[in-house]
């Protein structure tokens, strides 16, 4: 109607002005200044700035010079960094649309990995339902069909403590594998060199390690991909190839051993078995449904080789986890007082007849308090996995090119003084009333990302983590070992300091020991219990 009223020289111009005023308003924007941050080399920019080691420390004490969003320029890249939960909140959440896509980061994508991991993928359509299908199969309610495959991993790893308690970390590792790929697949798993594992270790090994801005020079330049791999910093790009083939098996061989006890009758409940039979029959599902399905489940079993025996990790809630519970045992060992307050209360509300429920998780605050505060101390994974734009961006002043790579600095957020006081010292009882009562803290989720990227699995880690410390702690003493004149050996809270994207605990030893002799008989029945539980 509005065309009928202009002649074409008023059509013409309308367009004319319309393009000067996108024209000018993109000008403004890029006459704004950029987040501050180090003064940058000709050529090189910030790349010399780009921390090599504690980067989530590193980062934090930039953003003390330079304020809570900064940037940094390398080579066709701008890096901003955020070290505020308030910041994070009013961009990744309230702005999820434009700041919650994935950089493409080169490795990675020269292993094609973000092509199907659900967490590497760019937020496109088909993410999106990805998402979907993850945050419907891991939400709360749909975990509680697995609280008896939860309990009965946790019961065998109580058992495994009994005869090797020296092995603690590797029967964390067998424990959290066998919870996700039953999960996941309903899958079994009866042994650590099960032939489903190794590939998935070998390949998450690579990409933990192929994740950061300094992992490799292709990550810092892509055009350096062409450089041969013998060059210094490009050892790493060796590995795609190979990679590649992982991906691809790792997916494919469980989902289609899913599907073949589907048509046997046979499949046990899990993710994939659950989203295939949605409308009763897999057959009906096309095939880029069946796909995302596999992705969602490939991208779980991925997370569940925490590789925490080699104390490396995954950057999910999932992978995080293993990583997690080894932090929970060095802890035990350093802070006997918390130990002791924790069992006191498992004692009165549990007591000695038998072991820990989730049905008593509303009774043990304090043990909740105690999970509450693993994830807060030493997050796992402090920087998590970048986020990108994807449109130009202003924020509070400063302009924000399309494609910036965000990271996001968990650790800082979490070692506020200003929220938590005294935040290097590990203390529950920051997350306690007076009275004991649990004080809910929605600012920890930022362990667990941000906005529309926020990991599906947290749920899961969680019950998975207040299950096995419960129980743990209910059941065995964690003190430090002594040496051949009966002396302790000290323990000392270190953790991995390298560029990659995680923080984990250093090997340590320490003596895991049953409380008394009802202990031990109580873990013995667990396997009566478990095999009459399974027969029903």
């Amino acid at each position: 109607m509005l065309s009928g009223l202009l002649t074409p020289l008023d059509c013409a111009v309308v367009l004319i002005s319309f393009y000067f005023l996108k024209a000018f308003i993109s000008s403004r924007k890029k006459k704004l200044p950029s987040p501050p941050g180090p003064q940058g080399w000709p050529i090189l920019g910030n790349i010399l700035d780009i921390p090599r080691s504690l980067a989530w420390v590193k980062y934090k004490a930039l953003g003390d010079k330079y304020g809570d969003i900064m940037s940094f320029n390398v080579p066709g890249q701008t890096v901003v960094v955020i070290n505020s939960i308030r910041i994070a909140k009013e961009l990744l959440d309230k702005r999820g649309q434009t700041w919650s896509n994935r950089p493409t980061i080169p490795l990675i994508h020269l292993m094609e990995v973000d092509n199907w991991n659900v967490v590497m993928k760019p937020n496109d359509e088909i993410h999106r339902l990805e998402r979907r299908i993850a945050d419907h199969g891991l939400r709360p309610s749909a975990l509680t069909a697995y609280h008896s495959t939860q309990t009965y991993r946790v019961h065998e790893m109580l058992r495994a403590f009994l005869h090797t308690p020296d092995k603690f970390v590797h029967h964390i590792d067998f424990m959290l594998t066998g919870i996700i790929l039953s999960v996941a697949y309903g899958y079994n798993i009866t042994r650590m060199d099960d032939p489903y594992l190794a590939k998935s270790r070998a390949l998450n090994s690579v990409i933990i390690a192929s994740i950061g801005p300094s992992a490799s020079l292709v990550n810092l330049s892509p055009s350096l991909k062409f450089l041969p791999t013998w060059f210094p910093g490009m050892g790493r790009a060796r590995d795609t190839a190979r990679c590649r083939q992982l991906g691809q098996e790792i997916r494919n061989e469980p989902f289609d051993l899913v599907k073949e006890e589907i048509r046997n009758g046979t499949a046990k409940p899990s993710l994939t078995r659950d989203n295939l039979l949605t409308h009763g029959d897999m057959d009906i599902l096309s095939e880029d449904e069946q796909i995302s399905i596999m992705n969602v489940a490939g991208t779980l079993y991925e997370a569940a080789v925490d590789t925490v025996s080699t104390f490396t990790g995954s950057c999910s809630a999932l992978g995080m986890t293993g990583t997690l519970l080894a932090t929970f045992i060095l802890v035990q060992t350093i802070y006997p007082e918390i130990q002791r307050r924790a069992q006191a209360q498992l004692d009165s509300v549990v007591g000695r007849e038998r072991l820990p429920g989730f049905q008593d998780r509303d009774s043990l605050p304090y043990i909740e308090a105690l999970c509450m505060e693993l994830i807060r101390w030493r997050p796992s994974s402090p920087l998590g996995i970048p986020h990108a734009t994807t449109v130009d961006d202003v924020y509070e002043g400063y302009f924000i090119p399309k494609g910036s790579m965000i990271i996001v600095n968990a650790w800082a957020m979490l070692h506020d003084p200003t929220k938590y006081p005294d935040p290097e010292s590990f203390n529950p009882e920051r997350f306690l009333t007076p009275s004991g009562q649990l004080k809910e803290d929605p600012d920890l989720t930022v362990a667990f990302g941000f906005g529309r990227r926020i990991c599906p699995g947290r749920f899961l880690a969680s019950s998975i983590t207040f299950i096995t410390v419960a129980s743990v702690l209910s059941m065995f003493n964690i003190v430090p070992m002594k040496d051949e004149a009966g002396i302790e050996i000290p323990v000392k809270a270190e953790f991995t300091v390298d560029s990659g994207m995680l923080s984990v605990p250093l090997p340590f030893q320490c003596s895991v020991t049953p409380r008394d002799e009802k202990a031990v008989a109580l873990v013995k029945l667990t396997a009566e219990k478990d095999t009459e539980n399974d027969s029903a």
